[in-house]
């Protein structure tokens, strides 16, 4: 009797050993031969160096180097002067400083990137890697990333840590200041990439942005499968704690209250929007819980149909067929 106790504990741990280490083990792919460097361009070193005494011919000079923020600027000198008041405002030139005490240098971003861009290309070889800058936006909080394509920008004085002075001083609330750190920079630029895969939806469906903002997550988790789940979606480990324990009861939820062709858009934001919580649920439960729902039934549905490329999920709007077809279930 004690031999098959024994027996069945070893076995229990080896399963368990198994699929923790098999956890998305579909996108943890070789990425090994494709040779990409990136290299980040610091345009707010070079803008911020500019004597201010000769400072259009300064400005004009950086325009072949900073097409993307500069081009035409010679002939603009509206636009001269007003990049002139920005980096002599006080604001600014603290931001600047900030920014400069934070990331010395890149080198870090750079790898990460590298990374993840090798992940990229492997899933969408026809691509071109954009060019990658980053800069001091003046705490432009609604986009710190912009990618047009064949750029990517990175707002710096956006990422300056969650206890950023500035950042209490004009009212950012601590639950959005949790992501403003360096670590978030990646993901947020993977992020924003994805958006730009999906089409329009079918419908304006509870299940739909459910599933639009399952596949955000979904794409960043194949940029960076080896990245902690807590980072592609912003929660603390406590949070992801919390989603796992209570899965099963969160989709009740969804379910009993028949929330998913349910159109009331200050409904579904309750559920996929920023806020200290979701309100639904305790105060711990983590804000947009239907995000992290959304990427289970896409993990699920991925996991399901090893044929479906990345890029063909992405392309697919049909919601309902991907819950379907998922055939997802949490356990109770």
């Amino acid at each position: 009797m004690k031999r098959i106790i024994i027996i069945l504990i070893v076995a229990c741990f080896f399963m368990i050993n198994f699929s923790c280490k098999n956890k998305n083990a579909r996108l943890k792919v070789d990425v090994s031969k494709i040779d990409l460097i990136i290299k980040i361009k610091r345009y707010e070193k070079d803008l911020f160096s500019i004597n201010l005494n000769n400072f259009k011919q300064g400005i004009t000079a950086l325009e072949d180097k900073y097409p993307f923020f500069l081009e035409g600027i010679g002939k603009d000198t509206s636009e001269i002067s007003s990049l002139q008041k920005f980096i002599t405002d006080p604001l600014s030139i603290q931001l600047y400083k900030d920014c400069q005490k934070q990331y010395p240098n890149v080198d870090d971003l750079e790898l990460d990137l590298t990374n993840a861009f090798k992940h990229y290309k492997f899933y969408f070889p026809e691509i071109s890697i954009p060019k990658v800058y980053t800069y001091i936006s003046g705490l432009e909080f609604q986009f710190p990333i912009k990618f047009t394509g064949n750029v990517l920008s990175i707002s710096l004085d956006m990422y300056l840590g969650s206890q950023y002075k500035i950042y209490k001083d004009i009212g950012i609330p601590t639950y959005k200041t949790y992501k403003l750190r360096k670590e978030s920079i990646v993901p947020d630029c993977m992020k924003e990439i994805a958006k730009n895969y999906l089409p329009l939806k079918m419908d304006n469906t509870f299940l739909s942005s459910m599933i639009e903002a399952g596949k955000i997550i979904y794409f960043t988790d194949a940029m960076m499968p080896e990245m902690n789940d807590s980072l592609k979606i912003d929660y603390t480990s406590q949070q992801i704690k919390w989603c796992e324990t209570n899965e099963a009861n969160v989709w009740a939820y969804f379910i009993d209250n028949k929330l998913l062709y349910n159109t009331d858009v200050v409904l579904i934001n309750k559920f996929v929007g920023e806020a200290p919580f979701t309100a639904a649920f305790s105060k711990l439960s983590p804000p947009r819980v239907a995000v992290w729902i959304g990427w289970q039934i896409i993990r699920k549905y991925m996991d399901n149909f090893p044929h479906i490329s990345l890029k063909e999920l992405m392309k697919d709007n049909d919601a309902q067929k991907i819950l379907m077809k998922s055939k997802y279930k949490p356990k109770k």
